[in-house]
């Protein structure tokens, strides 16, 4: 009635009869594309009458409570999966014992407590594996080939997390305090608790730490020698040493702001020949020596928010930049203008956050500085 992947009108009305007949009447929305919302009462999900080929499946914002094991068991051909914004209490093993061909499970937003291991074992090709905002306390995910997925479990009370292999990992904003993977692509874990971190194989592009509790690198070994992106800002550091990021060979982006960093060593970033940006900015550094970055060759410096008074520039590596931020420091007005007019005749950008611009006092493009005399 509705073309090749539409609900056979039959089975719809037996699936409405069902949803009636399960603890008395509940009011639906039902469209055409396999989509049940927006239930008034719940749904105990008993059977899905569906076609065998259904692409995708909808049961999102539908109240649903609970559902048997062998529901889906007449979707074999199942590839998508949407049950988010519900009030599933677990995930069942069951559910996916057929569904071999699904790459997309949507379980975010509901109440599950409890993760059993092995559960998408049978699940050959799952891409995207949302479950954010649920009461997860442990993952245990060792059992799964999570080695092309990515999973979400930010917004968890998450304690504990186990994970060999894993595409990209979402746990911002989790209570996980160590870290340790064999193999991920991508990790995201800002404003978590963590205080450690180690990779045993370090293949990994990208490391988002941004907003936790670590005061100690010596975990960035040569496991992360591949590594592309490191983001540890506003972490309690302090004290980097000279060698601090002496592994990391490949980097290219770098932002350690918001660390309460004093001092930029010689040889810090010695073995980055391939950096490109780096973030130093809201800490406390008061000189700015550009030949403590060689060799690297960046394209973007930012570091705004210091209190910088002197530059130094004498190998004039700031000849490679393309975009600077130097606003919020205590620059005197002759040194700034300088900059500024080297940096407009290269044609290199400057950026000035809206908060930090003033031009009501001394300043040179709308950033503040001081009229020494």
């Amino acid at each position: 009635m509705f073309g090749i992947r539409s609900v056979n009108l039959a089975v719809l009305l037996y699936f409405i009869k069902l949803i009636r007949s399960s603890a008395g009447f509940y009011q639906c929305n039902f469209s055409e594309k396999f989509h049940v919302s927006n239930c008034s009462q719940g749904v105990n999900v008993r059977y899905i009458g569906l076609d065998r080929v259904a692409p995708t499946i909808y049961l999102n914002s539908s109240e649903v409570m609970d559902i048997t094991p062998n529901a889906f068991d007449t979707v074999p051909e199942l590839q998508k999966l949407y049950l988010n914004d519900n009030h599933l209490q677990e995930i069942k093993p069951q559910w996916f014992s057929r569904l071999t061909s699904l790459s997309l499970l949507d379980v975010s937003r509901n109440k599950i407590k409890i993760y059993f291991p092995g559960t998408f074992q049978s699940v050959r090709y799952l891409q995207r594996l949302y479950l954010g905002h649920n009461d997860l306390q442990v993952f245990d995910g060792k059992s799964d080939n999570f080695g092309r997925t990515i999973i979400d479990l930010s917004h968890n009370p998450l304690n504990e997390i186990y994970i060999d292999r894993v595409h990209t990992l979402h746990i911002n904003h989790t209570n996980v305090t160590q870290l340790h993977f064999t193999q991920a692509v991508n990790i995201f874990a800002e404003y978590a608790k963590i205080e450690s971190f180690s990779s045993s194989e370090g293949v990994i592009d990208k490391l988002h730490l941004r907003g936790n509790n670590i005061r100690d690198l010596s975990n960035l070994t040569d496991s992360f020698a591949r590594m592309l992106y490191l983001d540890i800002s506003q972490n309690t550091i302090s004290a980097i040493p000279a060698d601090a990021f002496r592994h990391l060979k490949g980097l290219r982006h770098l932002n350690i702001s918001k660390v309460d960093l004093y001092e930029v060593y010689y040889g810090m970033f010695s073995s980055q020949r391939a950096l490109e940006v780096l973030d130093i900015s809201y800490n406390y550094l008061w000189h700015l020596n550009m030949n403590k970055m060689y060799p690297a060759r960046l394209r973007e410096l930012y570091l705004l928010g210091n209190s910088v008074w002197k530059v130094t520039d004498s190998r004039r590596s700031m000849r490679s930049l393309e975009k600077i931020g130097i606003a919020g420091n205590e620059l005197s007005c002759e040194r700034l203008f300088k900059i500024y007019h080297k940096a407009v005749e290269r044609g290199i950008e400057f950026l000035i956050p809206s908060h930090m611009a003033n031009y009501t006092s001394d300043n040179i493009a709308g950033m503040p500085c001081r009229d020494v005399q």
